[in-house]
């Protein structure tokens, strides 16, 4: 094997329940995750360094990227002289809620192991923890699951939603997720969380009732450090979405429509902006 090419995709979440601060600093959440169309592609080169090169000149190349911290961190895990050469081509917008360091760190893991030789489960999750709450996910096998945890407790839950057309939308810049927590550690705590109904609604294949049920603890705080998700969402709703969500720490905002000549008209709306992500997806099942 000289080149291997992998698909790393991105994910929303359907619901993000955070529960309070833990002594280590950490959230424990309760989330349903689900991976979608839109995609990064990265081509893996065994070499004798590792190095890594993207199409954004301004992605990091060095430690703070996470695919070069999962070759090191393999390397530590295994003593092996792991080294890759990896191209990315990035289609998932950087900071947006949507995982794309994640699922490009855990193809990453993917590639390592088919270099270098495949790790015990054990060592994989935590190899996978320790690049962050999202890569758990991103590296399993199944596109809709509940995390649990801190992201590492996974449950994959079938979803037979067929008539659910997305339209994903970004505009500003992410506020670091460490200020996103902060800031809900700030807010008043509310005890709703539809989980268990988002569950119920994907394994029914009941797309009115997942939108009535999406749910996202953090929107709340993104909201109180300025950015402007409610009246994203609620545009993304007035142009015909059956509902609408923020998907992670944001700024993301997501819009299930049922209608696709409504998601192409709410798109034609929408794409105006030159400094906006405007792109329509659906759901891997």
């Amino acid at each position: 094997m000289q080149t291997l090419t992998l698909r790393a995709s991105a994910k929303l979440n359907l619901t993000l329940a955070v529960g309070e601060r833990m002594p280590d600093g950490y959230h424990p959440i309760r989330s349903v995750m689900q991976k979608i169309s839109l995609f990064d592609t990265l081509e893996f080169t065994r070499s004798e360094e590792t190095r890594m090169v993207s199409d954004l000149s301004y992605l990091p190349s060095d430690e703070r990227n996470l695919c070069v911290r999962a070759v090191n961190e393999y390397r530590r895990l295994t003593g092996k002289d792991a080294n890759l050469s990896i191209r990315v081509q990035k289609k998932i917008p950087v900071g947006a809620g949507l995982g794309g360091g994640s699922a490009d760190a855990a193809a990453t893991i993917r590639a390592l192991e088919a270099f270098f030789g495949a790790l015990d489960e054990d060592t994989r999750q935590r190899l996978a923890r320790s690049l962050g709450a999202d890569v758990p996910f991103c590296l399993h096998p199944c596109n809709t699951a509940l995390c649990e945890g801190v992201g590492e407790r996974i449950t994959p839950v079938e979803n037979r939603i067929k008539n659910a057309h997305l339209l994903l939308y970004k505009e500003g810049r992410k506020a670091s997720t460490a200020r996103v927590y902060a800031a809900f550690d700030a807010l008043d705590p509310v005890s709703s969380d539809p989980t268990d109904a988002v569950i119920g609604a994907l394994e029914r294949g009941d797309a009115d009732a997942l939108c009535d049920c999406l749910f996202n603890d953090l929107t709340r705080a993104l909201e109180s450090l300025g950015q402007p998700v409610g009246a994203i969402r609620k545009r993304m709703t007035d142009l015909g979405a059956r509902g609408a969500l923020m998907s992670g720490a944001g700024p993301t905002v997501y819009g299930v429509f049922t209608d696709v000549n409504a998601l192409e008209q709410a798109r034609a709306k929408l794409s105006g902006s030159p400094d906006a992500f405007c792109a329509p997806a659906h759901f891997l099942l």
